[in-house]
């Protein structure tokens, strides 16, 4: 008895060991397989407007049409999760008080000083800013509070930048552009 048949692919007869053999080599079956897939999804339906919207197929893990359909889904689910578990709640209010803002001195000194710079008083840079004592205010190991920090008599408002070159490598603050 002979298992010769002819492969589901490419039609060549082949001789198959197995009687419920298809294939004659996994790059046929591969090739079978992709081109007999069954159709992808191309469309769902909005988990927070119900709207019917398309997708690609890579985007089986889309539920929302909109980043605002999303927001919304965000924010709803988690109101009742917050609705279901009302004893976490109190945790995780207590836990975000905790937090504190990545740069608590630079808050703390705009608090003290509302009237100082919002951009380096050197170079202009306004994303990361640090507060530099002026020569004869060092804090010299003492805590940065309001008594130390009084601008513009004890400080200048620098980016790290300027103030590594102020502190670290000497440079005259003459030559930063800085008054004292």
């Amino acid at each position: 008895m002979s298992n010769t048949k002819p492969c589901k692919q490419c039609g060549k007869p082949h001789l198959f060991l197995r009687k419920d053999g298809n294939f004659c080599s996994q790059k046929c079956g591969a090739s079978w397989r992709w081109a007999n897939r069954p159709n992808p999804v191309s469309e769902h339906t909005c988990r927070n407007c119900g709207k019917v919207f398309p997708i690609r197929p890579d985007q089986n893990q889309k539920w929302t049409c909109s980043n605002e359909c999303r927001r919304a889904r965000v924010a709803k689910t988690v109101r009742e999760w917050h609705l279901r578990n009302p004893e976490r709640e109190s945790v995780y209010r207590l836990r975000s008080k905790d937090k504190q803002l990545p740069d608590s001195n630079l808050t703390r000194f705009r608090r003290y000083n509302p009237e100082a710079p919002k951009s380096c008083e050197s170079c202009g840079e306004i994303r990361v800013l640090d507060v530099a004592h002026k020569p004869g205010f060092e804090r010299n190991g003492q805590w940065r509070n309001s008594k130390n920090c009084k601008w513009p008599e004890m400080v200048w408002v620098l980016c790290p930048t300027c103030h590594a070159l102020l502190d670290r490598m000497r440079y005259p603050y003459s030559e930063l552009g800085l008054t004292l």
